[in-house]
């Protein structure tokens, strides 16, 4: 019945069907990020279920719950789950386990029977913040070396790891545990903040999950790291280039796209659909271009060309980088003794003209060298309050969805 009202919408109001999946998606993304722990995997799957159509989604998801349920795990599990690992992975596999348990409990969960609360197969979400983290385990240590070779963390990120997906013996097959153990994923970073960058996704069938994983957008690592006598692929996502909410706009539009009649989405419309990229700035890179932004926010031709304009500071809020710029600004004088730090700044690089140094601080009734204080110090707390904004914050719609 839900096929057959779906098809006679799309023939009789294509554009109102593409309106009405749009808002639906983005009502069952927002369930997502909002719902309680408790609700959290069932809304994933509410989400995933609109994409359905998508023949991926339809081969890699059993969409068979009731079956199994996710749990968290206690330190009761745990001799139960180093069993299994060792059954389904091998001993290698189970001493990294019991290494990760050790240090990290908390990012394990137990998928567990719902008739009697048999253990049938666990996964984990580590979080890595420093390289000591991955000593001993040589999926961690790959991770670590392909964040340092590609965009490196900042201070106050951390990167992610999907490990231990263990299931079955008769793994790969589609079940309802990896169902719950994809939707999990899924869930963690829909729920993160800002501090999450990479993530990665370990597998040990690279055959089998190559075309699942690389359709949802992760990308595959050239090298393939060891545990035992198992070949691990590993698939990579930098969520500061495209955040998730940009990820599920692409996914919608390359739905829609091939739904309305392609067998394949089109190069182009794989362009069209690709959404915005954003810029990864360290520290020193951020803080230039916030001065850059102030030197040239009256030359349009020179401030399009500053990498705020594409980080997700600036992206996706509905405002200009100036504005941006001159929101923080403002703010500034809500701190203490900011009433001073923002009156210089503003007199000198956010008022109209290009008044000289000498002749703002003569406006201002201040000596030249107070002047040069309150406006040095001005800047860097200026500096300080983007890049929180660019690290923890959201944009000042409160919308995580791009409309």
């Amino acid at each position: 019945m839900r096929r057959a009202l779906e098809a006679d919408l799309r023939w009789r109001d294509p554009d109102g069907y593409a309106e009405l999946h749009g808002r639906v998606s983005r009502h069952l993304f927002d369930q997502v990020r909002l719902s309680s722990e408790s609700g959290t995997l069932p809304a994933v799957g509410a989400f995933m279920y609109v994409y359905r159509d998508d023949q991926h989604m339809a081969d890699y998801n059993s969409w068979q719950q009731g079956e199994v349920r996710l749990t968290a795990c206690v330190p009761a599990d745990h001799p139960q789950l180093l069993e299994l690992a060792t059954f389904v992975e091998g001993p290698q596999s189970a001493t990294l386990a019991r290494h990760w348990l050790e240090r990290q409990p908390q990012a394990f969960r137990v998928c567990r029977t719902t008739r009697d609360g048999r253990i049938v197969g666990f996964s984990a979400w580590l979080r890595l913040s420093g390289h000591a983290e991955t000593a001993t385990d040589p999926v961690a240590e790959a991770a670590w070396r392909h964040t340092r070779a590609t965009t490196a963390l900042r201070n106050g990120e951390h990167l992610a790891i999907v490990r231990f997906s263990v299931t079955s013996p008769e793994y790969p097959k589609m079940s309802p545990m990896e169902d719950l153990h994809q939707w999990r994923s899924l869930a963690e970073v829909a729920r993160a903040d800002k501090s999450l960058t990479w993530t990665y996704i370990v597998v040990r069938a690279a055959d089998f999950w190559t075309p699942y994983l690389t359709n949802l957008g992760p990308q595959p690592l050239t090298e393939r790291p060891h545990v035992g006598p198992t070949t691990c692929a590993m698939f990579a996502t930098d969520w500061r280039v495209k955040p998730l909410w940009a990820w599920a706009e692409q996914k919608n539009r390359l739905l829609l796209a091939l739904i309305s009649g392609a067998s394949s989405a089109a190069p182009e419309v794989e362009e069209a659909a690709a959404g915005e990229v954003f810029a990864v700035l360290s520290r020193p890179e951020f803080d230039h271009a916030v001065r850059d932004a102030l030197r040239t926010r009256d030359q349009p031709g020179e401030l399009v060309r500053n990498p705020l304009c594409h980080s997700r500071l600036a992206v996706g809020c509905g405002l200009s980088l100036p504005e941006v710029v001159r929101r923080a600004a403002e703010d500034l004088r809500h701190l203490r003794g900011g009433e001073r730090f923002h009156r210089a700044l503003t007199a000198t690089c956010l008022g109209r003209g290009r008044p000289t140094q000498q002749a703002v601080a003569a406006r201002l009734g201040l000596r030249f060298s107070t002047y040069r204080r309150h406006l040095t110090q001005g800047i860097i707390q200026l500096c300080d309050a983007l890049w929180r904004q660019e690290m923890y914050g959201t944009d000042p719609t409160g919308h995580p969805w791009s409309h």
